[in-house]
């Protein structure tokens, strides 16, 4: 899937256990939980979330950067339960040269699992 597509229609991946989708304003309680937890932010650029408002915020902003090409991340969610355990994708994209970092971050009780391997 070249950048140009995945910037038009917002792909839904899937295996066996986990749906890749498009982030919702009604997935913040459940990031909340994790980015809540220091072992969660020790890695990332952001610092320990204190309300609900804050994994707002960084939805609507994963979601600006998405509709302005700078970025895309899909909401991990169970199969089984549908609940989000974390969110993962692309971003630092240069599609002119065909290039974008890869990040993940997974609530804490799903870590070892072999989800992101």
């Amino acid at each position: 899937m070249g950048f140009n597509k995945a910037f038009t229609n917002f792909p839904k991946l899937e295996t066996e256990r986990v749906i890749l989708r498009k982030l919702q304003m009604n997935d913040a309680p459940a990031m909340f939980s994790y980015f809540s937890k220091d072992e969660v932010t020790k890695f990332y650029d952001l610092t320990t979330f204190t309300s609900e408002k804050q994994a707002e915020g960084l939805i609507e902003s994963l979601l600006f950067k998405y509709e302005n090409r700078e970025q895309i991340r899909w909401a991990i969610v169970l199969k089984e339960t549908g609940k989000l355990i974390g969110t993962c994708g692309f971003h630092e994209i240069e599609e002119e040269h065909w290039k974008a970092e890869v990040g993940y971050e997974l609530h804490p009780d799903f870590w070892r699992k072999g989800i992101m391997t």
